[in-house]
């Protein structure tokens, strides 16, 4: 999103100031909010191991008992499963490394002659309308972030419900074929 300002002469440096402060501190903020999102990729990521791990391990076990009781270790080897894709996708969506846009500008942009023609009051305000672009991309961040962490939660508080009917369609097959 551009900023457009029609009435020039209505521009101070007070008001630039403003704007300027204004928009440092959303910046920040949003980028507290992807930090904040990020520990909570990182709570789930921890959900998620814990059911590979307990699953796996519960259906390793009764595979090593004298009589592996199918019925059971199935659907622990599809909760281990499901987690694990999620987990994967978790981890695409939400923890990958993504550039963060700094926030202010390289000096070899700013001291150019075109830039030095200007009062100082424009070129805060041309810095500020460029946080706007940075603001853009870490709230679009933010919120792809935050979709994949809840669609993540949803799909691993499913999982127990999906491993009981597996529970139950393998407990039926092998009733029917024995």
């Amino acid at each position: 999103m551009q900023i457009t300002l029609k009435n020039l002469e209505n521009v101070t440096a007070d008001k630039v100031e403003f704007i300027e402060k204004q928009a440092t501190e959303l910046l920040k903020f949003v980028l507290e909010s992807r930090s904040l999102l990020t520990k909570e990729a990182h709570t789930t990521l921890n959900w998620i191991f814990a059911i590979i791990i307990g699953s796996s391990g519960y259906a390793y076990k009764l595979l090593d008992s004298e009589t592996p009781r199918w019925w059971l270790v199935c659907p622990l080897i599809v909760a281990a499963t499901l987690a694990g894709i999620q987990g994967l996708i978790l981890f695409h969506g939400a923890l990958r490394n993504v550039p963060i846009l700094p926030i202010g500008n390289d000096p070899k942009n700013l001291a150019t002659d075109t830039f030095m023609a200007y009062e100082v009051h424009w070129m805060r305000l041309a810095e500020a309308c460029q946080l706007q672009e940075r603001i853009d991309d870490a709230r679009d961040h933010n919120g792809r972030v935050g979709d994949v962490i809840n669609k993540t939660r949803w799909a691993i508080a499913s999982v127990p419900i999906i491993a009981c009917a597996v529970a139950a369609i393998t407990k039926y097959a092998i009733a029917a074929l024995g």
